[in-house]
């Protein structure tokens, strides 16, 4: 009885310690030990399937060992499997398998825990990115080509932490077909017209690669899955191809969906905050499109400040449905496509409107 209510206390405070750590990987290197000290196991690991290498693991497995599994669940959904080997007497018993059960609850907790936060933290420094894009933009107002570069070297600084990401590029499309791969800080890269990146480039399109390898003098770089992103910068008026390139490293697995989200977002307002900077102040507004109606610009002006429909509506007295169709008639008119074309353009000529 003593040595349950001990094992008991001992469960208790190993529980609080792995709910106390805010980041997974963190709260699954003390799920390990802690599983160990419970046990008395001399190893212990989380491991997942189709995965060889273990999330996390302590100690050193002797084959032929007694072996213990426990699953391990995230909001009712499969996570991985606490494997712990090695007891002492040669056989685990059923307490001992309880105990790890509990502890496995407590890590699932612990571990949709520190996601919320990491998905916080992560969505914090997105919006963090975002002000400093527009910052860039709002020191280098009237600085042309300066002020575009500028504005497109913050964005490429922000990415890398953003993304987990080994390469960040602003890539253009030569005149021989080859790319260029500009990165902050660093020297530039080149790939000749039939590398997959330039192909992508000449696409005009967003592709997604499983990942390539740039050649740099005696250097290989190697690249895991990697998005090519077309982000043109509003003033280098030279009919090149630009797109952003997002190369993660091999084995890293491609971006989530949500952070290909923000980065969406994060691309179309650094190119408007391009057209902003480089525009404002130069002596002279690009002239808006006569076929525009005065509602029609009013609406522009507005998609250019960021407005969405409901806002827009709610601004202007109108219902969303009656937003929807201005905007569209407007991107027909301007001979465009996506919203957020318009909303360049319409930072662009601001002045005119």
């Amino acid at each position: 009885m003593a040595d349950i209510e001990a094992r008991l206390r001992s469960l208790l405070r190993l529980n609080a310690a792995v709910v106390g750590h805010l980041h997974v990987s963190s709260v699954l290197e003390r799920l390990v030990s802690s599983a160990r000290e419970l046990s008395g196991a001399e190893y212990a690991a989380v491991r997942v399937a189709g995965r060889e290498a273990a999330l996390a693991e302590a100690g050193t497995r002797v084959d032929g060992s007694d072996v213990v599994e426990v699953p391990i669940e995230v909001t009712d959904e499969p996570f991985g499997t606490l494997v712990v080997a090695g007891h002492p007497s040669g056989a685990f018993a059923d307490d001992d398998v309880e105990f790890l059960q509990a502890l496995a609850v407590t890590a699932g907790i612990a571990i949709d825990k520190a996601r919320r936060y990491e998905a916080t933290r992560q969505r914090e420094r997105w919006a963090q990115a975002t002000a400093d894009v527009r910052a860039a933009a709002a020191a280098q107002r009237g600085g042309g080509e300066a002020a575009d570069g500028a504005v497109v070297d913050a964005l490429l600084s922000a990415l890398p932490a953003l993304t987990g990401s080994v390469l960040v590029a602003d890539a253009e499309i030569d005149a021989d077909g080859s790319a260029t791969l500009h990165r902050p800080a660093a020297p530039a890269l080149s790939v000749e017209a039939r590398h997959p990146l330039a192909e992508a480039l000449h696409t005009g399109r967003r592709t997604a690669l499983d990942g390539v390898d740039i050649v740099e003098g005696d250097t290989i770089h190697r690249l895991g899955a990697t998005l090519v992103l077309p982000a043109p910068r509003s003033s280098a008026d030279d009919g090149k191809r630009r797109a952003l390139v997002v190369a993660r490293a091999p084995g890293a697995g491609p971006l989530p969906p949500g952070d290909i989200a923000r980065l969406d977002a994060l691309a179309d307002e650094t190119a408007r905050a391009v057209s902003q900077a480089s525009a404002a102040g130069d002596g002279s507004a690009e002239a808006v499109d006569d076929d525009l109606s005065p509602r029609e610009r009013e609406v522009l002006l507005l998609i250019a400040d960021g407005l969405s429909n409901r806002q827009i509506a709610h601004a202007l007295f109108l219902s969303e449905k009656t937003v929807k169709n201005y905007i569209t008639g407007l991107l027909r008119k301007l001979g465009m496509q996506r919203r957020t074309q318009a909303a360049v353009y319409g930072a662009t000529v601001r002045d005119a409107l």
